[in-house]
């Protein structure tokens, strides 16, 4: 959370709108055991502000950390969210993966299952990777393993140096080209995007939150581009 310095001694909450700040900002930067300045709101010029315990060097940056938090936590959290946000994610638990991938034709063992379940890999998307983060693209090569083997060893090919593959799994499998694994990961996305979608347009979703899922698409967007590239 990056603020920028208005003079020596004082600076400036990149909000737009107070009551879009809340108490919390203040609350949180007055609790601090480790504060380097005091937040308020300041009566003249009608704004959330830091007033500075040290010196600060005229056009010095001063951050404010929140941690690693998208918009839609920010928001829940502390009342107010960040344009262009790079902690953007859309989160997509174990189960939806599992299931957005049976929806496309994946193959899903109740093997499967356990091993994506034991590795505990996030399927989440990011607005700061490029294309399908590596967890994900990792815990789809684990639903495309079809012999029994190269599944127990799943920790080898996750954290080890290991092949993929062995000579002798080739056997045991369908050897599904590269190509086809990019075709079936987009799919993936497509039908993730087709799922928020959804609920953006349903009817019960209060206007003043739909925000929430336009900044998911948004995102989803963005990894679906790299299938284009």
């Amino acid at each position: 959370f990056r603020t920028r310095i208005l003079r020596k001694g004082i600076v400036a909450c990149s909000i737009p709108t107070a009551d879009t700040c809340g108490p919390e900002f203040c609350k949180y930067l007055n609790i601090a055991t480790d504060f380097k300045g005091l937040a308020g709101l300041d009566s003249y010029s009608n704004k959330y502000i830091v007033r500075s315990t040290h010196c600060v060097l005229e056009d010095e940056e001063v951050t404010v950390c929140y941690g690693a938090h998208d918009n839609a936590r920010l928001w829940m959290e502390y009342g107010f969210t960040l344009p262009n946000n790079p902690n953007g994610r859309v989160i997509i638990e174990i189960a939806l993966f599992i299931a957005l991938a049976k929806s496309v034709g994946v193959a899903v063992s109740s093997q499967h299952e356990e091993v994506l379940s034991t590795a505990g890999l996030p399927c989440s998307l990011y607005l700061s990777d490029e294309g399908p983060s590596w967890a994900l693209r990792t815990n789809f090569h684990r639903l495309q393993a079809t012999s029994c083997s190269c599944r127990k060893r799943w920790s080898e090919f996750v954290y080890g140096s290991s092949a993929l593959y062995t000579t002798a799994d080739r056997d045991a499998e369908v050897d599904l080209k590269e190509t086809n694994e990019r075709q079936l990961l987009e799919k993936i996305i497509i039908e993730l995007k087709q799922a928020v979608t959804a609920k953006l347009t349903a009817v019960c979703a209060p206007e003043d939150i739909k925000w929430i899922w336009q900044e998911q698409l948004m995102i989803i967007d963005a990894t679906l581009s790299y299938f284009t590239h």
